[in-house]
């Protein structure tokens, strides 16, 4: 067996590899928007060779990552696999060492991932450090159908999703006079070239860690992305851009990651505005509960971090963490979904911890978007 860095020609058999590990891949359309057309750079990829297939695969996707004011490069770990024929044998950890010394060659400074259980336990052992639990909030907006769906039993289950949901529509009531009535939210098909102004005010007072969302990266990633729909809105004043929000509806889904089920979920899959103009995420979430009840959404979700001032704006309208809290109260589930991360250069991290302007604790912003399976 041979452990090498990928060719063109091992395409088709490291997509029959994907395939059969995730019990059915994209094509080669797919593989082509995300790897090849990926605006922050090429992958490294790092695959087992048997007899002249492709038996094992560690991917490690290209993404800018903004460190207080400098931009660092960094990586997302995704879709890595191993035949189970091949399994057990080392194959995981030889290529991820690998991929990971040829990132750090290639100036990779930091990976993150968002892992499953089985890849979770494999990437904490060749040195990812696990940050935090993604941070999920939600919205009940039809409490029957998601009681059906998860099957819960218990009447005082019952009776508190009924409660959230009550709640959340008086809370809908009085939101509506909490935000600037000259900020409006409308609908959108792309986005346009004011976006990189927009941007490059968020990155100059960006005190905190996130994906850098320039107007290459978020017309590759929502606009351009060859299987999934996504809708947009934006918020204006005086014709300048100040927040923007990025919204997905999954019909026969489940909140049981990899499942399949009788729920209509909506997510905001993000959500940004200029660090001087926070209220007008008022708009732009009021957009997005609106969006959602035209196309009868069951539940709502997002990840916010508990830090950030979209957090209580996002409460206001209904989200909360209580659902998340029933569901594992009620499933106990061994593993939650965790933001881990692998440090490739310290020192390029620490220099730009550095060129912070005042000492401060870095926090990690994220949203689903951030991602790569949303």
């Amino acid at each position: 067996m041979i452990e090498r860095r990928y060719e063109e020609n091992d395409l088709q058999s490291l997509l029959e590899l994907l395939r059969s590990s995730y019990g059915g891949w994209h094509d080669i359309h797919y593989w082509a928007w995300k790897y090849e057309r990926n605006p922050h750079g090429s992958p490294v990829v790092w695959v087992a060779e048997d007899e002249g297939r492709i038996v094992g695969c560690y991917i490690l996707n290209p993404v800018k990552i903004r460190i207080g004011p400098v931009l660092v490069k960094g990586a997302q770990s995704v879709d890595a696999a191993v035949d189970n024929a091949y399994r057990g044998a080392g194959i995981f950890k030889r290529l991820a060492v690998s991929a990971i010394a040829q990132a750090a060659r290639e100036g990779v400074a930091l990976i993150y991932a968002f892992p499953t259980e089985i890849a979770h336990k494999g990437q904490v052992r060749i040195g990812y450090r696990p940050m935090f639990i993604v941070p999920k909030m939600f919205k009940v907006l039809d409490a029957h159908s998601l009681l059906e769906e998860q099957g819960f039993k218990s009447s005082f289950l019952q009776k508190t999703l009924s409660i959230m949901q009550a709640f959340q529509k008086i809370s809908n009531v009085k939101i509506s006079t909490r935000y600037d009535y000259e900020l409006k939210a409308r609908r959108i098909k792309t986005f346009d070239p004011r976006f990189e102004t927009f941007w490059d005010e968020i990155k100059e007072e960006n005190k905190n860690i996130l994906i850098e969302r320039d107007l290459a990266y978020l017309k590759w990633r929502y606009i351009e992305h060859p299987e999934k729909q996504y809708t947009t809105y934006v918020c204006e004043k005086n014709g300048k851009v100040v927040g923007y929000i990025v919204l997905s509806v999954e019909k026969n889904a489940s909140m049981e990651t990899g499942k399949t089920g009788r729920l209509t979920v909506g997510n905001i899959i993000d959500l940004s505005a200029l660090p001087n103009m926070i209220n007008a995420a008022y708009p732009l979430v009021s957009a997005a509960c609106e969006f959602f009840e035209h196309e009868r959404v069951d539940i709502a979700r997002c990840w916010m971090v508990a830090w950030h001032p979209y957090h209580a704006i996002l409460r206001e309208f209904g989200f909360s963490e209580s659902y998340e809290l029933l569901r594992r109260a009620a499933f106990r589930p061994k593993y939650n979904a965790q933001l881990i991360c692998y440090v490739n250069s310290r020192a390029t991290i620490q220099e730009a911890i550095r060129s912070m302007p005042t000492k401060r604790k870095l926090c990690w912003f994220i949203t689903q978007g951030d991602a790569d399976y949303t």
